[in-house]
């Protein structure tokens, strides 16, 4: 079996007293896009400066096929990078710009002329090398950040928040064009956000972290519908989050009941891996449904009442009160506005899978 390209091996890295990763292992492909998704504080960037060399971690080993490259400062790396506020020059043109990282490694001038109009024709701006950079578009501005880092061949593309300054029209666009330019190039590349979309959109896999730990490391999708813990199920979509008691436990599939109002459901899903031989009958859980896992219904179902409406462009969602603090959201149709109605909330057995939680339990 082919070793991957990349391997970090329990990296801890501490500031101070504050302890911002712990213990994060995981490794890439060649080629592959992985993308480190967390919220503010996650250990997300860290990561991202421990690869760049930026900073050096207290534990821990970062293997380039085999090799720590630990103590190799930034430059010996040959790592490209795309900060999130692009670092281009304003008084260059384009293809000065992208010029740059090859003539500052003493390139000859005919291989910098042919990788920069190479790289220029990537990313679709072959025409417009004469421009200075503050004449372009910021979705222009931060493709030509790409080619600069893609020009010298970098065995690692890392991306830092490269969309954050678009703004959401142009970040929709930009983001297929930037995979479409890195799956063209088939660098290996590491993407740190905090956007779910641009995470599941850019990523072949995708690693939540949070406080500094790996909750789950898999392919958007397997994210989506089989979370392995209760952050990645509330964190990752959207879900509803309610109480449960186990009735059945069928190895990793499990049957619980769910009640609100002095009525109750029965619903099937599945259990966090850990879980699977440890939860008994009878035991208090906690449920995660999708929003297409919910319908509203006449007869059966839990009764609540919708709180108010969700629009969100392609999808609209009921928010249903269910009883005291439990909430429902529940995918309608677009043309629906339910709120103040009484309505009944059952279970779609077509939609994902409910993810099963022991109650209390990370």
């Amino acid at each position: 079996m082919k070793a991957p390209l990349l391997e970090l091996r329990g990296l801890e890295k501490s500031f101070g007293d504050v302890k911002v990763l712990e213990g994060l292992s995981l490794s890439l492909e060649e080629g592959e896009i992985l993308a480190l998704l967390g919220l503010s504080g996650s250990g997300k960037t860290t990561a991202l400066r421990l690869l760049a060399g930026f900073e050096t971690p207290d534990r821990g080993e970062i293997l380039l096929e085999g090799k720590d490259v630990i103590r190799l400062p930034p430059a010996a790396r040959g790592f490209g990078m795309v900060f999130q506020h692009y670092a281009l020059f304003p008084h260059m043109t384009i293809h000065e710009n992208v010029a740059f990282g090859l003539e500052a490694r003493g390139a000859a001038k005919e291989l910098i002329r042919e990788r920069v109009a190479a790289m220029l024709k990537l990313v679709d701006l072959a025409a417009l090398g004469s421009r200075r950079v503050s004449e372009i578009s910021g979705g222009q501005q931060q493709r030509v950040a790409l080619a600069r880092a893609l020009a010298p061949s970098p065995r690692l593309l890392l991306l830092d928040e490269p969309l954050s300054n678009l703004d959401p029209s142009l970040r929709e666009r930009t983001r297929e064009e930037l995979r479409e330019a890195v799956k063209k190039v088939g660098i290996t590349t590491v993407l740190v956000t905090h956007e779910q979309e641009e995470a599941f959109h850019v990523g072949d896999r995708v690693a939540v972290l949070h406080h500094g730990r790996l909750e789950q490391l898999g392919r958007p999708l397997e994210l989506y519908q089989r979370p392995a813990t209760r952050f990645v199920a509330g964190f990752v979509g959207r879900s509803s989050r309610l109480p449960g008691r186990l009735v059945g436990n069928f190895g990793d599939l499990a049957k619980v009941s769910i009640a609100a109002a002095g009525h109750q459901i029965e619903l099937g899903g599945r259990l966090a891996e850990q879980m699977a031989v440890t939860l008994e009958e009878g035991e208090a859980v906690e449920v995660f449904l999708r929003p297409e896992s919910l319908e509203l219904r006449e007869e059966g179902g839990l009764p609540g009442k919708v709180t108010g409406m969700r629009f969100t462009g392609p999808a609209t969602y009921a928010l249903v009160d269910l009883e005291g603090t439990l909430r429902a959201e529940v995918l309608v149709g677009p043309d629906e506005d339910l709120a103040g109605r009484e309505v009944r909330v059952g279970w779609r057995q077509k939609g994902p899978q409910p993810a099963i939680f022991r109650a209390g339990a990370g």
